[in-house]
């Protein structure tokens, strides 16, 4: 049995196949012809597109070996923060991640949920930490065309009749001895049933290649798993935990306001988070609202980890730079406050101004403008009387000793 790469023929192959994530080949080469970049194997007529991972291929001796991964190997690859706003669908986080990768997405990808929130922040990592998050804990998959699939679990494969021999299998682990003569005998999915009191489902496996051989060791579950081996369970576990969590408080500036939302700048890039969106405040003090000074500086936090919940929780102290918001709103009202000094209206002020004319006096004296409404009242039994109806302005002479506006 032969197996090759790019025409290159494998001494010994193994194809390593998980029920999530990208499927990888360890090869020995016949001879020492250099491989890199994108490649094809063909193994037991299959095609598998992927690239060579240099940093685990090399030469000792004059043996040649070789790692090709599904795909681009982009998954691996380290991506910057960034920030999202104004509603985030997943797709759009997962073809992002997919395009920094340099990975291909298929058209038929599948979320828990479409929508991540209003906002979201992806942190810096690896492409396919920000993928989990998109797809939402769905399985997802490197096929052996090179497209990276997602789905809620990996579709049940019943294999044809006579194209696989179990020829060991130990119940205590779950773990089968597969002989077979094509490699699409046995995929992650394929329910086995030859030899076996009850069906065993494969979650994950992998395919030995040798001159004279070729085994399948299949890891198996009674149901459908959504997860494979002990180590990917405790990888998830610590991904769950860990990974896609955003704790503590992060600093950072504001850009501007948008509406009712404000627009920030990290502070600190090296904490892995990015600049966000359209980001709700959440001051503490319940009926506050603040429209904040550009440049000022602000505290975020996520509400339980979750990278979708960005909520500004706090704000620079009296030495940090735009401390003082350009407005604040309590209570929602829109009065407004005085300072001790600042002029004050006060608006229709009703004012009686009593003339003493003497007798044979011709006239009155008006000491108002000429815009001024007025009544001048003429009563024989009293003396002239004048009403107004204007507004009377002073200063703010005094005010509470504990607040300060």
């Amino acid at each position: 049995m032969t197996a090759t790469i790019n025409g290159v023929i494998a001494t010994r192959l193994r194809l390593s196949v998980p029920y999530s994530g990208p499927w990888f080949i360890d090869a020995d080469l016949a001879d020492d012809t250099p491989l890199e970049g994108a490649v094809a194997a063909e193994v037991l007529g299959s095609r598998l597109q992927g690239t060579v991972d240099p940093n685990a291929s090399g030469t000792f001796g004059l043996q040649r070996s070789v790692r090709v991964v599904g795909g681009k190997n982009g998954w691996s690859k380290l991506v910057r923060a960034r920030g999202y706003g104004d509603g985030v669908s997943a797709e759009l986080v997962a073809r992002d991640a997919a395009r920094d990768a340099g990975e291909v997405l298929g058209d038929d990808l599948a979320f828990r949920a479409p929508q991540l929130g209003d906002a979201f922040a992806r942190s810096a990592g690896t492409a396919s930490k920000a993928l989990e998050v998109a797809v939402g804990g769905f399985a997802w998959w490197v096929d052996f065309d090179g497209i990276t699939r997602a789905a809620p679990t990996r579709a049940p494969h019943t294999p044809e009749s006579g194209s696989y021999e179990i020829l060991e299998f130990d119940r205590r682990s779950k773990v089968a001895t597969i002989a077979v003569d094509r490699l699409d005998a046995i995929r992650v999915g394929s329910v086995l049933t030859e030899r076996l009191d009850e069906p065993e489902t494969v979650s994950s496996f992998e395919l030995i290649v040798e001159p004279n051989r070729a085994r399948v060791i299949a890891w198996c579950s009674r149901t459908a798993p959504a997860t494979s081996e002990i180590g990917d369970l405790l990888q998830a576990i610590v991904r769950r935990t860990i990974d896609q969590k955003l704790w503590g408080r992060y600093r950072y500036r504001v850009i501007n306001m948008a509406g009712d939302r404000v627009n920030l700048q990290s502070m600190r890039p090296a904490a892995g988070v990015p600049d966000l969106i359209s980001i709700k405040m959440t001051p503490g003090i319940a009926g506050a609202h603040a429209v904040l000074a550009k440049g000022a500086e602000v505290r975020v936090m996520f509400d339980e980890g979750d990278p979708a919940l960005p909520e500004v929780v706090g704000f620079g102290g009296k030495e940090a730079p735009g401390h003082v918001p350009e407005s604040l709103t309590l209570c929602g009202s829109e009065l407004q406050g005085a300072r001790q000094g600042d002029m004050v209206e006060l608006p229709m002020v009703g004012v009686s101004v009593v003339f003493d004319v003497p007798p044979g006096g011709t006239g009155v004296p008006l000491p108002m403008s000429t815009n001024t409404p007025y009544l001048l009242s003429f009563n024989p039994l009293v003396p002239p009387t004048l009403l107004l109806a204007a507004s009377a302005y002073g200063f703010v002479a005094t005010g509470s000793p504990k607040v300060k506006l």
